[in-house]
């Protein structure tokens, strides 16, 4: 029973709040922009196009890499953006870490001439997800000049804890989704105590889950639907993981376990490849050739000959709007 039960927690990924929010920001486009809209206060749409700009020197700061370095473009205008997601107790260090990542983008993005050299730093901000260390509400970040002149700039700081459920549904912050059991954290040590809150905690989860099983597909796709239910099962475990022992002996468990966080990639690929064998077989039906690519290959943008993906809407790399004739003829 000890070796099933250890196998059992084997299965929870050791950075399971980091790959949850890397997983939302590198594959789902549909759940990123209303988070960035809410926290930057822009107006991106269905058209706006990112593409992810993670540099793996950054690897040379540090081993666990957090950060979501990507630009958005819409109507011409393209700007670029570093938010860090931080799950521990905030204290301030992540700030010097975020200086850290945005001065190296500010150097990579820097233009020059003969005799000056202009850096822009990238909107940037920080998600805590624990109300632990009482994270503020923004961050400033000062640099004092050789003249003796201060720069600076904000940084807002989004925490879970100011958020209910309801408001995530409201605004569409489907990123902060899969983190909501943190604001329940604090009642654990009590939850734990009898069955009844245990099964009470359990069927709050399931109550989220369906509420994003039916959320209209005007707001929110399948495919997004997905990738939250299983991040929501996922971060529960492993929030919840250390709590269990408690629960023994009434046969309790908050959510069954998830084989990590290839079990979300394996079904995003699953999902996506279902849609694009969907999309050729609609093209067959309507007449056109399907043109068959070396799988090594795959598909290109006629615009800027780099690959592009069925699933895709856009060109990542050059911003096209990417149409049927682009993968058929």
């Amino acid at each position: 029973m000890a070796d099933e039960k250890k196998e059992d927690s084997s299965k929870v990924s050791a950075t399971a709040y980091d790959d949850a929010f890397r997983i939302m920001e590198e594959k789902c486009d549909e759940i990123l922009l209303p988070f960035i809209n809410y926290f930057f206060d822009e107006y991106y749409d269905e058209n706006a196009v990112v593409t992810r700009l993670r540099n793996e020197r950054f690897a040379v700061l540090e081993k666990r890499i957090t950060d979501a370095y990507f630009s958005i473009e819409q109507d011409g205008i393209k700007k670029t953006y570093h938010i860090e997601c931080e799950s521990g107790k905030y204290d301030g260090s992540i700030l010097i870490r975020m200086f850290q990542y945005i001065s190296m983008i500010a150097v990579d993005e820097s233009t020059q001439d003969h005799f000056k050299v202009r850096s822009r730093y990238p909107n940037t901000g920080l998600l805590v997800l624990r109300e632990k260390g009482d994270p503020p509400k923004k961050a400033i970040f000062e640099i004092e000049l050789p003249n003796g002149k201060m720069v600076s700039f904000d940084a807002p700081i989004m925490r879970e804890s100011d958020f209910t459920v309801d408001m995530m549904f409201e605004k569409k912050l489907y990123l902060m989704l899969p983190f909501f059991m943190f604001n329940m954290e604090k009642d654990f040590d009590e939850i734990y105590q009898t069955p009844d809150r245990i099964r009470e905690l359990n069927s709050y989860v399931y109550e989220v889950i369906n509420r994003v099983k039916n959320e209209p597909q005007s707001r929110l796709s399948q495919r997004s639907k997905g990738v939250i239910i299983r991040l929501i099962k996922n971060v529960t475990a492993k929030l919840t993981m250390k709590y269990e022992k408690k629960a023994e002996g009434n046969g309790m468990e908050v959510l069954e376990r998830q084989n990590e966080f290839q079990d979300v990639l394996d079904w995003l690929e699953e999902y996506d490849r279902k849609m694009a064998i969907g999309t050729l077989k609609l093209a067959a039906r309507l007449g056109f050739k399907i043109v068959k690519t070396n799988p090594e290959d795959g598909y290109v943008c006629p615009d800027c000959g780099k690959r592009i993906e069925l699933e895709m809407s856009y060109c990542p790399h050059c911003g096209r709007e990417l149409e049927l004739d682009d993968f058929v003829k």
